[in-house]
């Protein structure tokens, strides 16, 4: 099962994006995609730990973990979509535009489905579905 301290962790981080996002401002907005990145990097570790603990990993590494582990389903598109948003929102060159709100929150809604898909699944006997 996730650990306590790290449910606490990807939760205030969600919910602090989530608050920024509705500041509105382009560096409210900067601020939740980096929030959100974070909380996601947290629940990938989680997902990872579950599967192989101990296992020093890159964040991309573990992102291939949901992506074999959930394959058939929707949640390695949403994870993928949800890393690769996040992570350029959140280094941004100064001639790019800030993503909308909208696109945000659509980003932060994913990684609550990755903590709302973890949490359903109750990883604690270290294996994925399918596997």
């Amino acid at each position: 099962m996730i650990c306590e301290r790290a449910m606490r962790d990807h939760q205030a981080l969600l919910t602090a994006a989530g608050q920024l996002v509705d500041g509105g401002g382009p560096r409210h907005i900067h601020m939740a995609c980096w929030l959100g990145r974070q909380a996601f990097e947290v629940l990938l570790s989680d997902f990872a730990d579950e599967v192989a603990p101990g296992l020093q990993c890159s964040t991309r590494s573990r992102l291939a973990v949901v992506i074999v582990g959930f394959e058939g389903t929707e949640l390695p598109q949403r994870a993928v979509s949800a890393w690769a948003n996040l992570s350029r929102a959140s280094h941004l060159a100064a001639y790019e535009l800030t993503p909308t709100q909208a696109e945000v929150r659509g980003w932060l809604d994913d990684v609550h489905h990755l903590a709302d898909m973890h949490v359903r699944l109750g990883l604690s006997d270290n294996q994925l579905p399918g596997s």
